[in-house]
C-alpha cells in the first residue's frame, strides 16, 4: 500500500483529535470529487477503509454510508461533520453536504411569498405598526400577542405587505398556521412546520419527520445568508415555537399568539408587541365601513362597545346588520347589544367555524387549566360591570397558591385585563360563560 494512502490507526486518530492537530495527510486525503458521494468514496478509499471499516470508526450504519456513496441520500450536517472528523478531510465533506442541501440557483431565483393579503379594512393601528417597525429593528423575533379576535393576524399581514415585500424580503416571505387555538384540530407539530418551511424554500432532501432537530439545523443553514420574513400565526406555546426560530441573522420571525410568551423574550431575545382592542372611534369606523352607516351615528358606538371593540366581532356585527337591512335600525341595535348578541354575532359566521365567536371563545376557554377556568367563572359571576377590584379579589379566591396563580394565567391568556386598580373580564366572554348551555361548554 502506498505510504501516502496508508490509514492512521484508530488510536492515532483519537490522539490527533485530542491534541487538536491537523492530519499529516490532509492534502492527500482531501476530497477531489465535485459532489458529496464521490468525495466520501474517495476519502474512505484514501484512508484504506471499507464501508464496514468506516462504519466501525464513525458509528454510522453501513447501510447509510452505502446510500451516501451512491448519492441516494445527503447526510445531515452533523453526520458530515462526523465523517470529516474520522476521515480528516478538513471540513470538505461538511461544505459539500451544506452545498447539496441548498436549493438550486433556479429555485433561489423564485423565492416564496406566502403571506395572505392584508385586510381590506384596518384602522386605528398606526401605533402598533410603528411598534412592529421598531421591534423588528432591534430583534430577529417579534411576538404579537393579544386576546381572541383583537386583530393580531390582520395587523401582521398589513405590516408584511407595507412597501414592496420583494425589496424588503428578497429571499421570500413564508407563512405557517400553527393552529394553536384552531377548532379544526390540534396544534401543528414543530417538525411538520419545519418540513413546510423547508419545502417552501425548495429544499428537496429533507430529514424524516422524527428528525426534528436535524430539520431545524437544516433550516438554519438554508437561511444563514438570506433575508426573509417568517410569519408563524396562532402559536400555542413556547415549546411549539422555539424549534422554529432556526433562521439567519438577517431574517425576521413574527409570531402571533393569544397568550403572552415571556419565555421567548427571556431565552431567545424576542421583542413583544401587545395588541389591545380598538379605540371606540376606530371601532365605529370599522362598523361604518362595513355597513354604510354614518360613523357619527351613536348606535355604532353602542354596538362597538357590545363587541368589546374587537375587529373580529365588529366585522361579524357588520355582516349581521347587512343581513337585517330590512329591519328598523333600532331593532337591529337592540338585538346586537342585548342578551342574544353573542348568538347573533356567532350566526353571522355560520359557514366559517374559525370566525364564529362562540367557537373562538370556547377555544380559549377550554385550553385553560382547571383552576384558572374555575376562577374565571367565579369572577364572571361576581364582576360588577365586568370588573373586580384588586381589593375585592381575595374574597373570591381560595386560600391557596393555585387561585393566585390562576389569576396570573388568565392575565397572560388575555382573558383578564389589568386596569391598574382592577381586573376586567371582556363582555363577550362573560356572555359566553353566562349562556353556555352544555356541560362541555363550561366544564
Amino acid at each position: 500500500m502506498s505510504t501516502a494512502l496508508a490509514p492512521r490507526s484508530h488510536g492515532d486518530y483519537r490522539s490527533a483529535v485530542a491534541d487538536g492537530l491537523p492530519h499529516p495527510r490532509a492534502a492527500a486525503l482531501a476530497p477531489r470529487g465535485r459532489d458529496f458521494a464521490v468525495a466520501l468514496r474517495e476519502a474512505r478509499q484514501a484512508n484504506g477503509l471499507s464501508q464496514r471499516g468506516l462504519q466501525r470508526r464513525s458509528g454510522l450504519a453501513s447501510s447509510d454510508i452505502c446510500r451516501y456513496e451512491k448519492g441516494e441520500r445527503t447526510p445531515t450536517l452533523e453526520v458530515a461533520h462526523v465523517l470529516d472528523t474520522v476521515l480528516q478531510t478538513g471540513d470538505e465533506l461538511l461544505k459539500l453536504a451544506r452545498a447539496a442541501r441548498r436549493p438550486s440557483p433556479a429555485a433561489r431565483s423564485a423565492p416564496p411569498y406566502q403571506l395572505p393579503a392584508p385586510p381590506t379594512i384596518l384602522v386605528g393601528r398606526d401605533r402598533e405598526l410603528a411598534c412592529l417597525d421598531a421591534a423588528a429593528r432591534r430583534a430577529s423575533t417579534v411576538v404579537v400577542d393579544g386576546m381572541f379576535g383583537v386583530g393580531k393576524t390582520g395587523l401582521v399581514r398589513q405590516w408584511g405587505h407595507q412597501g414592496d415585500p420583494r425589496e424588503r424580503w428578497p429571499d421570500g416571505v413564508l407563512f405557517a398556521d400553527l393552529r394553536g387555538y384552531s377548532p379544526a384540530g390540534p396544534p401543528a407539530e414543530p417538525t411538520s412546520v419545519l418540513g413546510h418551511l423547508l419545502r417552501s424554500l425548495h429544499v428537496e432532501d429533507i430529514p424524516d419527520d422524527e428528525q426534528e432537530q436535524e430539520r431545524a439545523h437544516l433550516l438554519r443553514t438554508v437561511l444563514a445568508d438570506r433575508r426573509a420574513l417568517i410569519v408563524l400565526d396562532d402559536a400555542a406555546n413556547v415549546e411549539q415555537v422555539r424549534p422554529l426560530l432556526s433562521v439567519g441573522p438577517d431574517c425576521t420571525v413574527l409570531i402571533t399568539a393569544r397568550r403572552r410568551l415571556p419565555g421567548l423574550s427571556i431565552r431567545d431575545g424576542a421583542a413583544r408587541v401587545p395588541v389591545e382592542p380598538l379605540a371606540i372611534r376606530a371601532a365605529a369606523l370599522v362598523l361604518a365601513a362595513g355597513t354604510g352607516w354614518n360613523v357619527d351615528n351613536p348606535a355604532l358606538a353602542e354596538i362597538a362597545a357590545a363587541c368589546d371593540r374587537l375587529p373580529l366581532a365588529l366585522h361579524a356585527a357588520a355582516v349581521a346588520i347587512g343581513d337585517r337591512a330590512a329591519r328598523p335600525p333600532a331593532d337591529v341595535v337592540a338585538e346586537l347589544t342585548g342578551a342574544q348578541g353573542l348568538d347573533v354575532l356567532t350566526d353571522a359566521a355560520a359557514d366559517d367555524p374559525a370566525s364564529a365567536l362562540r367557537v373562538v371563545l370556547a377555544a380559549s376557554y377550554h385550553r385553560l387549566p382547571h383552576s384558572a377556568a374555575r376562577v374565571l367563572r367565579t369572577l364572571a359571576d361576581v364582576a360588577d360591570d365586568g370588573e373586580v377590584t384588586y381589593t375585592d379579589l381575595p374574597r373570591w379566591l381560595r386560600d391557596d397558591d393555585g387561585d393566585a396563580d390562576a389569576v396570573t394565567v388568565l392575565l397572560r391568556e388575555h382573558l383578564l385585563t389589568d386596569t391598574g386598580r382592577s381586573v376586567r373580564i371582556p363582555g363577550l366572554l362573560r356572555r359566553y360563560l353566562a349562556t353556555a348551555t352544555t356541560e362541555q361548554e363550561v366544564a
